[in-house]
């Protein structure tokens, strides 16, 4: 629940969002030339996407958000400073800020020769391509003003009063997954303050537990034998493993007596593979607790409800 004051930049939060056009991230569609109707479409699939990292982001934790934010920013400063230099690549897979870093020109030249990196000139644009780039930094920089200096988390505060003497996860072996790694490694550093070394967090980069990284491999063991009832080696040092949905698929966690859904994906699909890791044959809870009651852009939705905003989206 949100006091008058995160309300408010909350509400504000999405009313900015709302008046940007995600114009860096769709340039082509700004060309003098005309488009096809499949380059258009695809390049405002660029921008769906985008306007999707943010939402999730927001719905996901306020740390990832901002940080989510700080990152757009320095994108869009990039890209208004390549057109007023008059000279815009643009690519899909390639992180062209690298290669200017580089200053190798002529592997630019060459991946413009592969059709890697379309270069294309700042007058070959319409004017209000300037006009939006430049309206769009302005939002995100009055969004990241919004949320300088705020750092309180009712969402984690109430999280955290769960796990502690009196709440409903107390002294329970709990498996907490959350798509964002940002919001994760967040959890992690927070939660380790309180309850140490038998808090740890995983994702597809490998894990972290005391405060230490882990290679992928010796963070999978410790999971196996702290989670799965079938590890040759069984540990029961891990009460709370915090995970991205690199653990949603494809291993045994059924030793866990909850899961928590920090963030609900966005395909509910992922909500069933997560479910699955922990009600399965030969768990030893007599009962399994299940928290898929989403908080959705501030509003407690029912799952059927959640569905039906993801399906929309």
């Amino acid at each position: 629940k949100f006091d008058e004051n995160i309300g408010n930049i909350f509400n504000q939060t999405l009313e900015r969002i709302k008046e940007f056009t995600y114009s860096r991230y769709m340039p082509l569609v700004y060309l003098i030339r005309p488009l096809t109707e499949f380059e258009l479409e695809s390049q405002r699939n660029v921008g769906r996407f985008m306007k999707g990292i943010l939402i999730k982001r927001l719905e996901s934790s306020f740390y990832a958000f901002k940080r989510s934010v700080d990152r757009f920013i320095e994108s869009y400063d990039n890209f208004i400073q390549m057109f007023d230099d008059g000279r815009i690549l643009i690519s899909k897979s390639v992180n062209v800020y690298d290669l200017l870093d580089e200053d190798d020109e002529e592997k630019i030249q060459k991946m413009i020769s592969e059709d890697k990196i379309l270069e294309c000139k700042s007058n070959e644009f319409r004017e209000e391509f300037k006009v939006d780039l430049e309206k769009d930094l302005e939002v995100l920089k009055q969004i990241q003003s919004l949320w300088k200096g705020m750092d309180d988390d009712p969402k984690f505060d109430k999280f955290e009063n769960e796990l502690k003497s009196g709440g409903k996860l107390f002294n329970e072996k709990i498996l907490v997954f959350s798509e964002s790694t940002e919001t994760g490694r967040y959890l992690y550093n927070k939660l380790f303050e309180e309850f140490g070394e038998q808090v740890m967090f995983y994702s597809s980069k490998g894990g972290f537990l005391n405060s230490e990284p882990l290679e992928k491999s010796a963070a999978r063991k410790i999971i196996t034998n702290n989670y799965d009832p079938r590890a040759k080696e069984p540990e029961d040092k891990i009460q709370i493993l915090i995970s991205t949905d690199v653990l949603a698929e494809g291993v045994n966690l059924h030793r866990s007596y909850s899961i928590i859904n920090y963030d609900l994906p966005w395909n509910p699909t992922r909500v069933l593979q997560r479910v699955g890791r922990v009600n399965r044959v030969g768990s030893e809870n007599e009962k399994i607790d299940i928290s898929i009651k989403p908080t959705h852009i501030g509003l407690d939705i029912s799952l059927e409800e959640a569905k039906k905003n993801f399906m929309k989206i």
